[in-house]
């Protein structure tokens, strides 16, 4: 699999802004997964070839998906190794095509891609902003789940 890093030049449209923003607000909430070394790693691709990462802390999973087809898919969280049973809130942190519909129910777009911060009903996640500066990374629908699958190689190397 291929993962990589597409430059571009500011200034840029709106729409390419826009994205790598969505990317950058996501950023704080997703780096205390991949860093702490008290998460628990899983990968799956579900049989609608939907790539699925999950870092897991017992109260808390961080779940980064794409979907690696041109058409639209969808995934049930339930039951996908490293995500906890029902009952637990979901806070969607990245939205690049891939919306949560019922709670656990993820619905993308052709190569859409998403990030999600799972929560159990006595701890639900924090809706604060982040406190961090704004970082511009380009980010289109392809582009964003390169990034997601740049996260998870990268993540992957230090299991």
């Amino acid at each position: 699999m291929f993962a990589g890093i597409v430059s571009w030049s500011d200034p840029t449209t709106a729409d390419i802004k826009s994205s790598a923003s969505q990317l950058a607000l996501a950023l704080p909430f997703i780096t205390p997964f991949l860093f702490s070394p008290n998460m628990i790693y899983s990968q799956y691709t579900s049989p609608q070839r939907i790539d699925v990462g999950t870092w897991a802390n017992g109260n808390m999973t961080l779940v980064l998906a794409a979907n690696l087809n041109y058409a639209n898919e969808s995934l049930d969280l339930v039951g996908i190794p490293g995500v906890p049973g029902k009952g637990w809130h979901v806070k969607q942190i990245l939205n690049s095509s891939g919306t949560v519909v019922d709670g656990s129910t993820i619905l993308f777009q052709p190569v859409g891609s998403g990030a999600f911060i799972l929560s159990s009903s006595n701890s639900p996640t924090s809706t604060s902003k982040p406190s961090r500066a704004t970082i511009v990374l380009p980010l289109t629908p392809c582009f964003a789940v390169n990034i997601i699958f740049t996260i998870v190689t990268l993540a992957r190397s230090f299991y």
